[in-house]
C-alpha cells in the first residue's frame, strides 16, 4: 500500500511503496521505502522516475524565487506601481529578490519572506 508520510520515514516501520518529500531547506528529496517485509518472495516493485524541466509544480510549501531584481527604488516593481511611504507596511514577499538602492520610508511593519540585499556601494538606514 503505497501512503504518502507526513514525517520522514522510519525503515523499519515503513511499509513497501510508502514515500516522505523532504522540502526543508529547498532540497527537494524524495525517500522511498522499498522493503521486502510481509512480501512473498520475488514480488517486485516497479519504480518510475519521471525529470520535469519546464513549468513543473512546485511541492507544496515551496516558494520559487524570480528570475530577475527588484528594485526598492523602482516604482513600477512594487504593488500598484507605488513606492512604501512613511508608517506604510511593507512585506518582501517569497518569491521576491530585493535590492535595497536607497533609504527607505519609515516603515511601519517590516516583513521579509523573500531575499532582501542591500547596496554595498552605499550606508543604508531601515527604521521600521
Amino acid at each position: 500500500m503505497e501512503q504518502y508520510n507526513a514525517d520522514p520515514l522510519n525503515a523499519t516501520e515503513c511499509g513497501n511503496g510508502d514515500y516522505y518529500h523532504d522540502n526543508s531547506d529547498g532540497q527537494r528529496v524524495l525517500h522511498l521505502c522499498s522493503s521486502g517485509k510481509d512480501r512473498n518472495l520475488f514480488e517486485y516493485t516497479d519504480i518510475n522516475a519521471i525529470y520535469c524541466r519546464y513549468l513543473c509544480p512546485a511541492p507544496p510549501g515551496t516558494c520559487i524565487r524570480e528570475k530577475f531584481l527588484r528594485y526598492w527604488s523602482n516604482a513600477t516593481q512594487w504593488p500598484n506601481s507605488v513606492l512604501p511611504v512613511d508608517g506604510d507596511n511593507v512585506t518582501i514577499e517569497c518569491e521576491w529578490v530585493m535590492i535595497m538602492d536607497m533609504n527607505p520610508a519609515r516603515i511601519g511593519y517590516f516583513e521579509i519572506n523573500g531575499e532582501i540585499h542591500l547596496d554595498d556601494t552605499r550606508d543604508i538606514a531601515i527604521v521600521a
